[in-house]
């Protein structure tokens, strides 16, 4: 008697263990499909890619405006005298200095949901090249995935295509490599951060900035400390590179902006070798920062102090290129401007 009670207790216990290790299994899937899955929806979370065929088309009957490709061969690639694996970043330069001058270049990183056909047809209709960006020519580089540029976008392509376009933008006649300002936008102070950081610009500007990836994760879903930092697949840690940086720099932010917290741009500040200057601004969101006088006027003030001395008159006001040039690039930029849907 006492046997066969033994018996059928050990079985109810092989019974329950054999529960526990179903139950413990599921969880165990679960979780796995489910980090599978956070891994694969973090792309859909951090980049939105876009391609503008009406401002592309539009930009193409703008006479100060310019097409660029950059194609180079990918360094992984396994090549051979027949097959070379090539990528290709496309993009757009403004040019407000005549092309046969050697000008000072602004090189400027986007954020995750603009395009440069979009962007760029934008500041111009709404005039950001005459008065904001005034002295520079403007260029904007697609990242890969975006715009006719190949590929995928993730950070190190990100980086990988800010360097090159940097390296691009050094080899042009019609740029003065000594007078180079990075400009970043929202995720593309990250680009502009490391960039700057690999290279020697003569200046940095930084619009909603943020220290790290993990902070933008953490903006969106607060849980990601611990073991759950290895699920962050983007890291974007500007706060490494920010004490390479020796060029003086702005960094523009606001108190109100509801997608990168301020405090993300005061923790940058602070890593800086270089005390950048820091421009609180108050009622501005994040998609207002192009759209804001207190931050345009700050812009220009600075890229202003910036161009060279023989650029300037002697009322520190830019010195206009020749009256002929100017009319005519007016006169055909002119000409059929409809005013674009934008994102910032």
């Amino acid at each position: 008697m006492g046997k066969e009670k033994k018996n059928s207790k050990d079985k109810k216990q092989k019974k329950k263990m054999k529960l526990w290790l179903k139950i413990l299994l599921w969880i165990l899937a679960i979780f796995i499909i489910g980090s599978i899955a956070f891994m694969v929806v973090q792309k859909d979370m951090f980049f939105y890619p876009s391609f503008d065929n009406e401002s592309n088309t539009w930009l193409h009957n703008q006479s100060s405006f310019e097409e660029i490709t950059i194609t180079t061969v990918d360094e992984d690639a396994v090549s051979s005298s027949l097959n070379m694996n090539t990528s290709t970043l496309s993009g757009w330069i403004k040019f407000n200095r005549p092309k046969t001058e050697k000008a000072p270049l602004i090189i400027y990183f986007g954020g995750n949901a603009q395009s440069s056909a979009n962007t760029m047809r934008a500041f111009e209709v709404d005039g950001k090249f005459s008065s904001t960006f005034k002295g520079y020519n403007f260029m904007y580089v697609d990242y890969p995935g975006y715009g006719l540029s190949t590929g995928e976008p993730s950070d190190k392509s990100l980086f990988d295509a800010g360097i090159k376009t940097y390296d691009y933008a050094k080899m042009q006649k019609y740029v003065d490599k000594d007078n180079i300002i990075i400009v970043g936008y929202s995720i593309g102070t990250g680009v502009a951060t490391y960039v700057t950081s690999k290279e020697n610009p003569k200046g940095l500007i930084l619009i909603a900035p943020y220290d790290k990836g993990l902070s933008l994760y953490n903006g969106a879903i607060n849980s990601f400390y611990g073991p759950m930092k290895s699920y962050a697949r983007y890291k974007f840690n500007s706060s490494k590179e920010a004490d390479k940086i020796l060029c003086n720099s702005l960094i523009i932010t606001s108190r109100d902006d509801e997608v990168i917290d301020y405090k993300l741009a005061l923790k940058l500040a602070d890593r800086f070798e270089v005390e950048p200057e820091l421009v609180i601004l108050e009622g501005v969101m994040h998609n207002q920062y192009f759209n804001r006088k207190a931050a345009l006027d700050k812009i220009q003030e600075y890229l202003t102090y910036n161009l060279p001395e023989e650029m300037l008159d002697g009322d520190g006001e830019i010195v206009e290129p020749e009256e002929e040039e100017q009319e005519e690039t007016k006169a055909k930029t002119r000409k059929g401007i409809v005013k674009p849907r934008v994102v910032y």
